[in-house]
């Protein structure tokens, strides 16, 4: 196997590295994200989703295809399009069944935040030197439907100044209640 194509967000690293073996750009993907060595930042993108007419089958791809995201930052805008697909499961849609015009204006209303959407976010979630206190900050929230949890680490520098950043995030539809059955 030959191995090339390095790249570092170090310059000191870079340097060292013989130009053969040196990625030409200072972009690259990784687990299918862009990563910015010079800035050493990810970019998450979600990409247009197209159908003419959505079904469950095409929202359900919509959701896990055109939105990669396995540090799963963007769960968040994700959590209403799953609530979405189980009531469309709990409507008993077949999956190739099209949604009728009232649902498709749903899913169109709850996607659009996440339709085109971009952010670059820094890889450092804090700096080593010049800090005094790192912080983590967990919020928590659940309802019936669905629930949710971000981890935040705030840096405190030398001088007192604060930055906050999201660590991770994760949020989940809750799970379909069966009705139960009572033999008496």
């Amino acid at each position: 196997m030959n191995l090339r194509d390095y790249l570092s967000n170090s310059a000191t690293v870079n340097k060292n590295i013989a130009e053969c073996g040196r990625a030409a750009s200072t972009e690259m993907k990784v687990l299918g994200m862009q990563w910015n060595a010079i800035e050493d930042t990810i970019t998450l993108r979600c990409a247009e989703m197209r159908a003419n007419k959505t079904s469950r089958r095409t929202a359900f791809s919509q959701i896990n295809g055109y939105c990669y995201d396995p540090l799963d930052l963007l769960s968040p805008l994700m959590v209403l399009a799953k609530i979405f697909l189980q009531d469309l499961h709990k409507q008993k849609y077949g999956w190739d069944d099209v949604l009728t015009e009232k649902d498709q204006n749903t899913w169109r209303s709850n996607t659009s935040n996440v339709i085109g959407f971009e952010v670059n976010l820094p890889r450092k979630v804090a700096e080593k030197s010049g800090t005094s206190s790192h912080t983590m900050l967990i919020l928590v929230d659940s309802s019936k439907r669905a629930y949710a949890c971000s981890i935040h680490v705030t840096t405190t520098s030398c001088q007192g100044i604060k930055e906050t950043k999201v660590f991770t995030a994760k949020s989940k539809a809750a799970p379909i209640k069966k009705e139960q059955t009572y033999f008496g």
